[in-house]
């Protein structure tokens, strides 16, 4: 496979854009995880000019659609936790434990807080320390082994390693007050969205949107143990609103594309955070300002 060849593999990904309702994880959950003092936020930076050509040529692009979707930034404003449907979607067979699921749990925290630190001391954004994410359950085909799985997280056994759609927010996202009344679970309401691995190809690297991310499994391995996790974090930007920048010109009336996690960069930009400010602040405005 040629360096084009990877480049293209890695950065595959849609964004599947929606209206998702304003809902709460009915948990016990404990407080927030305090902000380390040496996080240095919050981040402050000057858009530059090229930067803020692209930011208007993206909401020029996609129409303003921001303003009419709920997306990651809102999910954490209103709950202060996410729930997840942990997938295993594997065609051979494979061992899922314990310490696997954690793992996974804690890296999509981490992760998150990594695209939340950018919204920390923007007007209007209360959350500023790390949002705990909860598995509101596990997913799994009959291809998986289960070993020393948690016993107070429910496992779904099925073909698609799907969680219950009546326990997804994505089901309802059309929906004004969804109350998820057919959601069968020990101490939650629903999940917020899905993190969903596949062993077998689907044609990219992965995929994001409304509706959570999906993951070339042996290419998240590799992740897992790297301090860079470049389609990973790109995946969780597009469940955060932010748009494939790598589809976009090269240049924009004489400006470069500007870094961006979201287009060629393998870490997370001052650009992609002047986007995910940009849906809070559309976002604050359709659902919140009164």
């Amino acid at each position: 496979m040629n360096i084009l060849s990877i480049l293209s593999l890695l950065l595959a990904g849609c964004n599947d854009a929606d209206k998702v309702e304003d809902e709460t994880i009915d948990s016990d959950t404990p407080q927030d995880i305090p902000v380390e003092e040496d996080d240095g936020l919050p981040i402050e930076f000057e858009a530059t000019e090229a930067e803020v050509e692209y930011l208007n040529y993206w909401l020029e692009q996609d129409q303003d659609f921001v303003a009419s979707l709920k997306w990651l930034p809102h999910f954490i404003h209103e709950q202060g936790e996410l729930g997840i449907c942990m997938k295993f979607d594997f065609e051979n067979e494979q061992t899922v434990d314990g310490d696997l699921v954690e793992s996974i749990r804690s890296k999509v925290e981490e992760r998150i807080w990594e695209w939340q630190k950018g919204l920390v001391g923007q007007p209007n954004w209360i959350r500023d320390s790390r949002t705990p994410v909860y598995v509101f359950g596990i997913g799994v085909t009959p291809s998986v082994q289960q070993q020393n799985l948690p016993e107070d997280i429910p496992v779904y056994e099925n073909e698609s390693a799907d969680c219950p759609a009546v326990c997804s927010r994505f089901t309802y996202k059309h929906d004004t007050a969804p109350t998820y009344d057919e959601c069968e679970h020990p101490t939650m309401s629903h999940f917020d969205f899905a993190i969903w691995y596949s062993d077998y190809s689907f044609g990219a690297a992965g995929h994001g949107g409304d509706w959570g991310t999906r993951l070339d499994w042996l290419l998240f391995l590799d992740e897992l143990s790297s301090t860079v996790l470049r389609v990973t974090d790109h995946e969780l930007g597009h469940v955060a609103g932010l748009p494939d920048i790598y589809t976009y010109p090269l240049t924009v009336n004489g400006y470069d594309v500007p870094d961006t996690l979201m287009g060629y960069v393998d870490t997370i930009q001052n650009f992609d955070y002047l986007m995910i400010r940009k849906v809070w602040e559309l976002g604050w405005e359709q659902f919140y300002a009164e």
